[in-house]
């Protein structure tokens, strides 16, 4: 399993400024609460740890209507505890036992697994591989808290853990802030990418799959557009065909986004008009 230094801080800084965002967006509130000194760096899987967060913590501001989400850290003893409570649907106790079992039926809510790994019973066996267990304590109709502990002990890092990440990072831009449009029909997917984006000083439009993409185009005029190929609706080679037919938006930058490695995706897009072909997982030194 790979393992990297990561600054705690500016981790969950990126991750709790995603939320209070979304959050917002769904009209509840958002709550950040440090429940004792985090050590500035840890030995951690920085992929599979904001994999893990951002599941929870989306799914807690997706089923939540009223009332709000709390995302509380601590340490101790090297250990550090993750908790996620939300004011939401809840689960009811017969639900419990099943929750972490693909396509579950929770109420009339479909907890699904899908194929990016972030479901909750892939995020269960996530956290599993990080040598923990998901705990979850819930009550139908008034919310649900779920935590997990990794043991993460503080390290110092060497001048050779820093100076590559410091060299590479990009920490915004002083010019007029772009505007990017993400384009994918899983919720997962575009979190992920406004993680990566909005920390950096852009602006994040999300459209679910072709058709919303060409409506947020006509009303935003994006700087860039980061199209997933594979969508319903309409799928990402005919609306970045049809971006090109439209006077006022054909020259915005699209990159086409895919899970998909082989080589008649990639041609298919740039027939389509799309100017770059970017793989998924995205990284942030692969998009910069």
């Amino acid at each position: 399993m790979p393992f990297w230094v990561i600054h705690k801080n500016e981790f969950l800084k990126g991750i709790t400024e995603l939320f209070r965002i979304r959050a917002e967006q769904h009209k509840v509130s958002f709550l950040y609460e440090q429940l004792s000194h985090l050590p500035a760096y840890v030995n951690a899987d920085e992929k599979r740890l904001r994999q893990i967060l951002i599941n929870l913590l989306g799914n807690a501001v997706k089923f939540t209507k009223q009332g709000g989400v709390v995302l509380k850290v601590g340490y101790h003893d090297d250990k550090i505890r993750f908790q996620v409570e939300d004011t939401g649907i809840g689960i009811a106790p017969d639900d419990l036992e099943q929750i972490f079992t693909p396509f579950t039926q929770v109420g009339d809510k479909t907890i699904q697994a899908d194929g990016t790994g972030l479901g909750l019973p892939i995020t269960n066996k996530l956290i599993e591989l990080m040598e923990s267990q998901l705990h979850v304590e819930s009550t139908l109709g008034k919310g649900s808290t779920f935590w997990f502990t990794l043991k993460l002990p503080e390290v110092s890092p060497r001048d050779d853990d820093r100076k590559p990440a410091e060299q590479a990072m990009i920490i915004g831009f002083q010019e007029q802030p772009k505007q990017i449009l993400v384009v994918d029909d899983k919720w997962e997917n575009r979190s992920v990418l406004a993680h990566i984006l909005m920390p950096l000083g852009f602006e994040v439009v999300e459209a679910s799959n072709g058709q919303e993409a060409l409506d947020k185009a006509h009303q935003y005029r994006p700087d860039l557009i980061l199209m997933d190929l594979i969508m319903p609706v309409l799928d990402g080679y005919e609306a970045t065909r049809r971006i090109r037919q439209i006077p006022a938006l054909k020259d915005i930058v699209v990159i086409a986004v895919s899970a998909s490695a082989f080589g008649y995706n990639q041609d298919e897009s740039l027939e389509a008009g799309c100017n770059v072909f970017i793989t998924k997982p995205v990284r942030a030194d692969i998009l910069f």
